[in-house]
């Protein structure tokens, strides 16, 4: 068992142990039943104190290892020992001898009692012997040893007792007889052994008694009046579960190893009964934890400073044992380890451990550095640890705090590892100590390992990835784009050091960049013009430093890897030979066919440059027919009707062309690509097939419709039998059809525009000459109908339909009745109720047939019924009242509008109605005191609740018949016609009581004279109740404050039952104390209860009664009434009661407090509360008995005179009595004290150092350096008179009163940096007390200052006189030289800087130049570190180092922008400007080229600086579509590097001709017929709904202006038209502009005709503008688009000009001028000239020319 606890316990606990031995070995021989003020718990520490102290042990764990026969004499005598130690009285006793000093415990144990001083082992209580308790000789105490209770002695007494010096002997206490002492009735019977069992004494006599027979050699003790025998070990063959019983049991309490066979040693009792609150327990018991023992008044007293306080002469002794003082501790340690409790040995004392045995630290750690900090463990608790090298360590490399942290005194290097520590490594060996409190010094060796610095890597992937020497990147192609990232090669370092990344040049060009970030480094492409041509690779390179390589402390720190960037060959694409999918030969104009496949390995854009026509076939074989295509109509097919987009190779059909796959299915075109990068192309044949325009379907042939024999024009035919069901015949087309239909016989069906003609994508049939009345047509006869229909469009096709047309019946209306049997009985069937309705049913419902009512007829054979007209329907009805049971028999007939007639009859018969049966809605009550108008109810109280209610039902109830009026026989009882029941004539008065019943009999009638009844109701008499009263007692009032006279007591408020009006002047009072009160009616039934005369406390009895109006019975009340006393109060202050010594009795110095202090905060004052605050009493009339204190009327406390100088002073008490009265009259007092305080002295609370000042640059003689501020706790005035400074350094300083409470510190004289250390002193006003303030002031030494940014630049190009720049491309504004401070003394400046550089110069200012030069001396990447000084102004000196960073001469970049040429080209012509940029502004620069075609270029500067450059042809030999490829290369006057640039420029067509505006005039038509018939007369047949309308089918007039055009005569000087008219072409202008410009530029037009002016405009035209898609008549207007025209004739001016035009856009067959879509516009009638005409076409939002 280990133990490791802390703490302590202390309390007062006694008791008495037994043992017949001396020993306790189990929990039963300890007597709880006596044990008083036992603790609850026990700390761990407790436990493990008691456990491990020796007392305790002694007492309550033997010795183990002892044989079980000598522990125990007797089995049975040990065995009864464990079992029954305890009687039933609880009683307990242990054998003592005492001789002198000395007290002897039975079984050899002693303690001797300390008499005064001595001891030892932490207790008063002591053994002379060793700690084995098997030595012990005796038992001691320092003092005087008393003892209570009995005491037993056994073994005989060394020495003799003085019974003399025993107080209070009772006589006879001892007397002797027969070798037996007997004392005071308690056995102690010495040599207990008897011959035989009989001579034992009687066992009731010697209860507890043990004793040996040696007949029986065995052993016995009384108990319960017999002697019980104990078992000898060999009477025992088995032992009981649970008995203690063998050595392995006790192993299992952890704390013995071994254990002799046979020993008492555990089982399952030992292990449940040793337990902490066992422990604890056995541990209070023994004395341990309260210093407790044997009773009241046994120890005098207990020195102290052994571990143990406390003791008392009498009563309960109280120790306090102190379990962390070192005494304690040692001696349980040492306690503990003898015993064997622990883990080997005691830990307190043990001297401490260390924790590490060796440290590791980075290379090149700095001087001064914190590396780790050395701990320790210590087994005793609390002890405090020192640390510090060992004085044999001289290497002196690092130091050791006190706390054991660590510090580097050197920087530290590898080179300290030089002897062999407990790894593999070398190490360093640092020799330290620990010392503990104990003064125990522990030596130890720590080995620390100074890790090598290692140089940085570069990684490739992440800075996790593998360390590489070289790097390849993958292949770059000649296609990469400027910006592109070629590769990221990452750096790392293992020491964390801060990495310097350096770039060398690029071989063979600066085509790349490097971007350095914190943990990579980016290559990026830096040209669009990578070449694999002229370059296959690149060779860059990086090198890696660490901040030790760059501070020259590890020169091995350094990386350099090498890069290379392969370049990948760009290929050129490719294009195969392939058929795009098929295009209908009457697609649209730009239909898309298919685009074109190519493939470019590298992605690049690619460019189809080429795409002609090579041939054309019919059924894809054959004969080339390309030459015999001459494209001018659909029966003339374009050769070339296809065209490609050069950007994504889309293969389209060209707008105006024609197409026919029955004279060219197959065209075959070459397609031609290319991409940038490659001068060679390829090509593949692209074929194209033609697909046959199918014919789209307009229906099936040969079906059936219907149309109804009452047809009539415009009706729809329908697809159903029935002839008349909706369902349209529709025929419908894909496409626009011109469509036909005929009959036979002719002229009975139609489209629905009212024509046999139409065109259009579908038509609807329709009845053209009516079928209803036709003679030619009966039911099921038949007309064929024929559809002919062709396409509008694409004119070679035509199709038929044939079908049958059938002629179906008209069948007449069904009849139908619908009797309404509501009023088919005698209620009902009056002459204003319909009885039946008459309606009729189309039985063809759609038809649409109505109903003919002149035909109607109706037939009554009784002559009683009638029928009338509503809307579609006749209603029936009764001419007179109908019988019942009566049957009534009638019928109709009706005709359609085609004249079908039916006729239909129907009856129905009339019903008696029933006269009603009558019930109640349950019991009738009235009270006894109604009256006429009171509701009958069914409430059993007879005036509340559901009023009594009649009802009568009908079976059957015809017409909601109901009661019109009821009729009662008896005067009483009324009866209201819906049924309500109420008194009739006063019940009260009538003679009917509580008990009695009332009957009547009731007839009624209803609403149609059906009289009913009578029959019988009955109605119970109910009783009328007297008052009853809810009593309200004021409670505030029933007190010895305010019950006085005339005071209200209660009120009694009175309800009755019915409501009934009370009789107040029966109200009375009666009672024993009735004669107490007195009443008053205050209204609303409440009576006043009131006191008669002042009122003790004590109880009112009294009773209250009172009747109601009707007087029926009395109520009555009886109540009591307590009076309480009221309370006298309770007086409490505010809080604890202070005053000052210096307390005066004057405001405001005399207030007494309950603030500590005795001076400030809330002051004291007395409140008086009340447990009954009856009345809210209120003490006032407040006295104190004491003369030095004064109570006000509120309560508040003061000084009634001075305290300062009275004869009370700090630490004083006040005593006096308060005295208080309230209202009331009611007294009391009560006792305070007011504890006097000291006034303290004054203290500093301001202590205000000027911080800029206490440095070396401005702690001069006279500067305020600090200012002191006293305050006094008391707010007394501060002696300025009695400051003073004293202490180490206080000659340095001076002071000065700044008046207040202020002090000034100034220097004496110039101070050096350093600590200061004095004392301020000064007294208080009333010089009570002296206030000191200790203070340090702290004067710091200026410094020399830093260089604020330590980078500067300069350009690899600069010469001597340059200025150096922040700017990082090294050619920026001058920098200079900025030095901070930190801190900045007295705001220090740098003043005077020089340097000793051959290459940097330095003003006096800072400001930075070239000495020397760079150029031809430094490269890109190189640095330069002079070493700065410079002065401040107060003559403080700095240093410090700068870098000069050379930066790269970036190479110029030079743009290339193309001209838009075509060709043909002249010699000097200019292609493409060329414009160069450069950083530095290297000019000037030159512009060479080369390449392939750069024998026909010529390169032209055209400033002085070269930074503009035109590129011209050198000659006229270029042609159209040609591509010059040429490398311009730009160099600045640095002239270090040269920047090719890849271009190409491209001849392009000489461009198409735009197409033109024509005027016609025309004379075909009239002027009438073109101002009614537009576009008839202009031969247009249908328009679409566009925005202008398209023309989407010309008419038959192939001769008209429409016509004319669209198959090829626009453009022409004249076009011949019908009727021997033409249209003659007045002028043409390129559309090229807006139109309005160029209809006016025009001008005036030369003619003489009488005609119409049309002018024709392309649509499409690439360069037109303002093209007009609408025509107004008049300006104003406001929408896109919309145009007004206007004609001048023969110059007379523009008045009266607008003309009314139409604008259509017509679709040529052939295109005219590469347009196949034109705008036509067209005046809506003829114009007149004589000689000439002008023309205008202005937007309608505009305004008219004039």
């Amino acid at each position: 068992m280990s133990f490791d606890y802390t703490g302590s316990f202390s309390g007062s606990f006694y008791g008495d142990i037994t043992s017949s031995n001396g020993v306790i070995s189990s929990s039963a021989q300890v007597s709880y039943t006596q044990i008083k003020n036992k603790p609850t718990t026990i700390s761990a520490f407790q436990k493990n104190s008691i456990v491990a102290n020796s007392n305790f042990r002694e007492n309550t764990h033997p010795i183990v290892s002892a044989s079980f026969d000598s522990r125990i004499t007797t089995l049975d005598g040990r065995i009864g020992t464990l079992e029954s130690s305890v009687d039933e009285t609880g009683s307990d006793a242990q054998q003592l001898t005492l001789a002198g000093q000395t007290l002897s415990i039975s079984n050899g144990n002693s303690v001797t009692l300390p008499m005064g001083g001595g001891g030892g082992g932490g207790s008063s209580l002591w053994n002379t012997g060793s700690q084995d308790p098997a030595s012990f000789t005796y038992y001691q105490t320092s003092n005087n040893l008393q003892l209570t209770g009995s005491l037993r002695v056994s073994g005989g007494v060394t020495g003799s007792i003085d019974w003399s010096n025993v107080d209070n002997v009772p006589s006879g206490i001892v007397s002797q007889s027969g070798g037996i002492i007997d004392l005071s009735g308690v056995k102690i019977q010495y040599s207990n052994v008897y011959t035989n069992i009989g001579d034992l004494p009687a066992a009731a006599d010697y209860h507890g008694m043990f004793a040996h027979v040696h007949a029986t050699g065995k052993a016995y003790y009384a108990h319960g009046g017999n002697w019980i025998e104990l078992a000898l070990a060999s009477d025992i063959t088995t032992i009981p579960s649970g008995t203690i019983s063998g050595s392995t049991q006790i192993s299992g309490l952890g704390f013995l190893s071994s254990v002799p066979s046979g020993t008492i040693s555990g089982s399952t009792q030992i292990t449940s009964v040793i337990t902490d609150t066992y422990i604890s327990a056995s541990a209070a018991l023994s004395g341990f934890g309260a210093g407790g023992g044997g009773g009241a008044g046994d120890i005098e007293s207990v020195v102290a400073g052994l571990g143990l306080s406390g003791g008392a002469t009498t009563g309960d002794a109280t120790l306090t044992l102190n379990t962390s003082s070192n005494h304690f501790r040692i001696a349980v340690s040492q306690s503990a380890a003898s015993y064997g409790f622990g883990s080997g040995g005691g830990a307190f004392g043990d001297p401490p451990v260390f924790d590490q045995d060796g440290l590791q630290v980075i290379e090149f750690v700095t001087s001064g550095s914190t590396l780790d900090t050395l701990t320790v463990t210590d087994p005793t608790a609390g002890d405090s640890t020192t640390f510090v090298a060992q004085s044999g360590y001289s290497d002196d490399f690092f130091k050791i705090s006190t706390a054991g942290v660590v510090t580097a005194n050197v920087l530290m290097t590898a080179s300290m590892n030089t002897s062999v520590g407990s790894g593999s490594n070398n190490t360093h060996p640092f020799l330290v100590q620990v010392t503990d409190s104990q003064n125990n010094v522990v030596e130890k060796t720590i080995y620390i390992y100074v890790i090598p610095n290692s140089a940085p890597v570069f990684r490739q992937t992440s800075i996790a990835g593998s360390v590489i020497t070289s790097f390849t990147s993958s292949a770059v192609n000649e296609n990469s784009t400027d910006g592109s990232t070629i590769a990221t090669i990452y750096f790392t370092d293992e020491n964390s050091d801060t990495i310097t990344i350096k770039t060398g040049s690029v071989s063979p060009a600066e085509h790349f960049t490097y971007t350095i970030n914190s943990n990579n480094v980016v290559i990026t492409q830096n040209t669009a013009s990578l070449d694999y041509e002229t370059h296959t690779s690149y060779t860059l390179s990086l090198t890696a430093s660490d901040e030790h390589y760059e501070s020259g402390d590890d020169g091995n720190s350094f990386t350099e890897i090498e890069i290379q960037i392969p370049i990948g060959d760009n290929l050129a694409p490719g294009v195969n030979n392939q058929t795009l999918t098929t295009i209908n030969e009457n697609s649209a104009n730009a239909a898309v066919v298919d685009s074109v496949s190519a493939t470019d390995n590298e992605s690049d854009t690619i460019t189809w440059t080429s795409f002609v026509l090579r041939t054309a076939y019919l059924n894809g074989v054959g004969t080339n027919v390309t030459s015999s295509l001459g494209g001018t109509s659909l029966y003339d097919p374009n050769s070339n009707p296809f065209q490609i987009n050069s950007g994504n190779g889309q293969v389209t059909r060209k707008n105006g062309v024609f197409l026919n796959a029955d004279i060219a299915d197959r065209y075959e075109y070459e397609a031609e690509v290319k991409d940038v990068y490659n001068v060679v192309s390829s090509s593949g044949i692209i074929t194209i097939p033609i697909d046959d325009d199918s014919v789209s379907t307009i229906g099936v042939d040969a079906q059936d419709y219907y149309i109804q024999e009452g047809g009539e024009a415009g009706d729809n035919l329908t697809t159903y039998s029935n002839g008349y069901t909706s369902g349209n015949v529709t025929f419908t087309s894909a496409v626009s059809q011109m469509w036909e239909v005929n009959t036979v016989p002719s002229g009975y069906v139609r489209f629905t525009n009212g024509a046999n003609h139409y065109t259009g994508s579908s038509v609807i049939l329709e009845v053209d000459t009516a079928i209803s009345g036709n003679l030619h047509f009966a039911d099921s006869d038949t007309v064929a109908i024929q559809i002919t229909a062709s396409e509008t469009s694409f004119e070679t096709t035509k199709q038929y339909r044939s079908h049958t047309l059938t002629i179906t019946d008209n069948q007449p209306y069904e009849i139908g009745f619908s009797n309404t049997s509501g009023n088919l009985n005698t209620n009902g069937a009056r002459p204003s109720n319909t009885l039946s309705t008459i309606s009729f049913t189309e039985p063809q419902s759609g038809i649409g047939d109505t109903i003919d009512h002149s035909k109607f007829s109706f037939v009554d054979t009784s002559g009683q019924l009638t029928a009338s007209r509503s809307s579609d329907t006749y209603l029936v009805s009764a001419l007179t009242n109908l019988s019942g049971s009566t049957a009534y028999v009638f019928s109709a007939s009706i005709a359609d509008s085609y004249g079908n007639i039916s006729t239909s009859g129907s009856s129905f018969t009339i019903a008696q109605a029933d006269t009603g049966t009558m019930s109640t809605n349950g019991t009738f009550y009235v009270i006894e005191s109604a009256t006429n108008g009171d509701n009958i109810v069914l409430s059993t109280n007879g005036r509340t609740g559901t009023q009594g209610d009649l009802e009568v039902s009908y079976s059957p109830e015809y017409n909601s018949a109901a009661v019109a009026s009821f009729t009662s026989s008896n005067a009483l009882i009324s009866v209201a016609s819906n049924g309500n029941l109420s008194v009739g004539t006063d019940i009260s008065g009538s003679g009917n009581t509580d008990g009695d019943t009332i009957t009547s009999n009731i007839t009624w009638i209803d609403q149609f004279g059906n009289a009913g009844g009578p029959t019988s109701i009955t109605m119970n008499i109910a009783e009328n109740f007297a008052p009853t009263v809810s009593p309200f007692w004021v409670s505030d009032n029933l007190n010895t404050n305010l019950a006085v006279d005339g005071a209200l007591l209660a009120i009694l408020t009175w309800s009755d039952t019915e409501g009934d009006a009370l009789n107040t002047g029966t109200f009375a009072l009666s009672g024993t104390d009735a004669s107490s009160l007195s009443f008053l009616y205050n209204g609303a039934n409440r009576f006043g209860i009131y006191a008669e005369g002042d009122r003790s406390a004590g109880t009112i009895s009294y009773t209250a009664s009172i009747k109601d109006v009707h007087g029926f019975s009395t109520g009555t009340y009886k109540d009591d009434i307590t009076i309480a006393q009221a309370d006298d109060g309770t007086m409490s202050a505010n809080g604890t009661l202070y005053v000052i010594e210096s307390a005066l009795a004057v405001s405001p110095y005399d207030k007494i407090v309950i603030n500590s202090d005795g001076y400030s905060g809330t002051q004291a004052s007395m409140s008086v509360a009340y447990s009954t605050s009856y009345g809210n009493p209120v003490a006032q009339n407040f006295t104190s008995s004491s003369p030095l204190v004064a109570i006000t009327s509120g309560g508040l406390l003061s000084a009634q005179i001075n305290i300062s100088g009275s004869v009370s002073a700090s630490g004083d008490t006040i005593t006096t009595t308060i005295g208080w009265e309230d209202q009331y009259g009611n007294t009391d007092t009560a006792d305070f004290n007011i504890s006097v305080t000291t006034n303290q002295a004054p203290a500093v609370t301001g202590d205000v150092q000027q911080g800029g000042n206490i440095n070396t640059n401005l702690a001069t003689a006279n500067t305020l350096l600090t200012t002191l501020t006293w305050t006094d706790p008391e707010g007394d005035d501060i002696d300025d008179s009695t400051f003073t400074l004293s202490g180490t350094n206080a000659s340095s300083f001076s002071s000065s009163f700044n008046g207040g409470t202020s002090f000034g510190i100034y220097a004496a004289g110039d101070l050096t940096a350093g600590t200061y250390n004095y004392t301020a002193k000064v007294q208080d006003g009333p010089n009570f007390n002296t206030g000191s303030y200790d203070d340090t002031i702290i004067i710091s030494q200026a410094g020399g200052g830093t260089i604020n940014s330590e980078n500067f630049y300069i350009i690899e190009s600069a010469l001597s006189g340059s200025d150096i720049t922040n700017d990082t491309d090294g050619i920026g504004a001058q920098s200079d030289v900025n030095v901070t401070y930190s801190p900045s003394y007295g705001t220090q400046a740098a003043e005077q800087f020089r340097t000793l550089d051959s290459v940097v110069a330095i003003d006096t200012s800072g400001n930075l130049s070239v000495k020397s030069d760079i150029s031809g001396s430094y490269n890109n990447g190189s640095t330069i570190s002079p070493t700065i000084y410079w002065l401040d102004q107060y003559g403080n000196e700095g240093t410090g180092s700068i870098t000069l960073n050379i930066t790269n001469n970036v190479l110029p970049s030079a743009g290339f922008v193309n001209e838009s040429v075509n060709a043909p080209v002249s010699q000097g012509t200019k292609l493409s400007t060329v414009t160069i940029s450069d950083t530095e502004t290297d000019s000037p620069y030159l512009l060479t080229l080369s390449g392939t075609d750069s024998s026909k270029l010529v390169a032209v500067p055209q400033n002085a600086a070269s930074s503009s450059w035109f590129i011209n042809a050198s000659d006229a030999s270029l042609t159209a579509g040609v591509t010059l490829n040429y490398t311009g290369s730009v160099q600045d006057a640095y002239g270090e590097a040269v920047v090719e640039n890849k271009q190409s420029i491209i001849i392009g067509n000489a461009p198409a001709a735009d197409p033109l505006i024509y005027v016609y005039q025309s004379t075909h038509g009239s002027d009438s017929a073109l101002g009614s018939s537009y576009l008839p007369v202009m031969g247009v047949s249908t328009v679409d709904s566009g925005t202008p309308p398209k023309v989407t089918a010309l008419n038959a007039n192939t001769l008209s202006f429409f016509n004319k055009i669209a198959s090829g005569s626009l453009g022409d000087s004249s076009i011949s038209l019908a009727g021997g008219k033409s249209a003659t072409l007045i002028d043409s202008a390129s559309a090229n502009g807006s139109v309005e410009d160029i209809i006016e530029a025009f001008g005036t037009l030369s003619s003489t005709l009488t005609a119409q002016v049309i002018v024709a405009i392309p649509s499409t035209a690439a360069s037109l503008t303002g093209i007009p898609t609408s025509m107004a008549s008049a300006f104003g207007g406001s929408a896109n688009g919309e145009y007004v025209m206007q004609v001048q004739a023969d110059g007379g001016g523009w008045s009266n000009t607008i003309e009314v035009t139409t604008i259509t856009e017509l679709e040529l067959q052939t295109a005219r001028d590469g347009v196949t879509d034109w705008y036509v516009i067209g005046r809506g009638g003829y114009n007149g000239f004589s000689n000439n005409f002008e023309l205008r076409l202005r937007p309608s939002s505009g305004s008219a020319q004039t």
